[in-house]
C-alpha cells in the first residue's frame, strides 16, 4: 500500500523475555540475555528465518541505541523523516493504535515531495 513512498525496518533490541530473565515455560524460542553482539545477531536470524517475515531488519547495538532514543521496549512503531522523528506510537503490544498509524502514513503519502 505505501511501498513505494515509505520504507519499513523492523529494529530487534533486548530479547524481552530472555530465558534467564523474564521468561514463560511456553516460550517458543529458548534465547538467553544477550551479553555480546553475536548474540544478538544470532536472535535477529531466529526472527528473520521465521516464514510470515519479509521485512528489512536492523539489530540494535549493544549499547542499546535504537532502544533508547526511540523507547522501543518491549515494541514501538515510529515514523522517521528526514532524520527526524514525525511520529511516535505507544508502547506495544497493547498501546498500539494502528489506525493512528496509518492516518498519518496516508498524510505523508499525499503530502508533496
Amino acid at each position: 500500500m505505501y511501498k513505494d513512498r515509505v520504507d519499513f525496518v523492523v529494529v530487534y533490541i533486548d530479547e524481552i523475555h530472555a530465558l534467564d530473565g523474564w521468561s514463560f515455560e511456553q516460550n517458543k524460542f529458548k534465547i538467553k540475555t544477550h551479553r555480546a553482539i553475536e548474540d544478538r545477531l544470532s536472535a535477529a536470524e531466529i526472527l528473520q528465518s521465521l516464514d510470515d517475515f519479509s521485512l528489512p531488519l536492523a539489530v540494535d547495538t549493544m549499547k542499546n541505541e535504537a532502544n533508547l532514543n526511540y523507547g522501543g521496549l518491549p515494541e514501538r512503531m515510529c515514523v522517521v523523516l528526514d532524520g527526524e522523528v514525525k511520529y511516535i506510537g505507544g508502547i506495544g503490544p497493547y498501546d498500539f493504535n494502528i489506525e493512528e498509524m496509518i492516518t498519518y502514513l496516508e498524510k505523508i503519502v499525499k503530502s508533496p515531495q
